[in-house]
């Protein structure tokens, strides 16, 4: 299995990131499980993802089978094999991904600190750790 994870500065890196990660994933036509670190979250993500990119929209769903679908559950409703993890904690075994992306967030040292043990416990579970530093432009 393998993480990507991305370095951000702010919420508009971050925002800016799930976009381009949510339109890799439907251009290509690979479905991709977003997991929210709660309800609210799920619910702001979802209009995000109405609204962006601006010359279009990503169609998605919020619990429920499509390509594209947002949970703040710990379940994988679409299958996807690829998961952008927004949580605190690591994604677990059971949702059988085979991509993880996550985000080190520089902008708070408590989310510097969930990160590093998330580092940590996929490093432990032998995953395969990449960092990508592009701006997601030509992933």
């Amino acid at each position: 299995m393998k993480v990507i994870y991305f370095q951000v500065k702010n919420a508009g890196e971050k925002l800016k990131k799930i976009v381009q990660i949510a339109t890799l994933h439907f251009e290509k036509g690979e479905p991709l499980l977003i997991l929210a670190p709660n309800a609210s979250a799920a619910v702001y993500l979802d209009a995000l993802l109405w609204s962006s990119p601006q010359e279009s929209f990503l169609p998605h769903e919020i619990d429920q089978s499509e390509l594209l679908a947002l949970t703040a559950q710990k379940i994988n409703v679409n299958s996807a094999s690829a998961v952008l993890n927004l949580c605190q904690e690591t994604v677990g075994i059971s949702l059988s991904p085979q991509l993880i992306y996550e985000f080190e967030d520089l902008s708070f040292p408590e989310t510097q600190q969930a990160f590093k043990k998330r580092f940590g416990d996929y490093r432990q579970r032998n995953f395969t750790l990449i960092l990508d530093s592009s701006d997601g432009s030509s992933r």
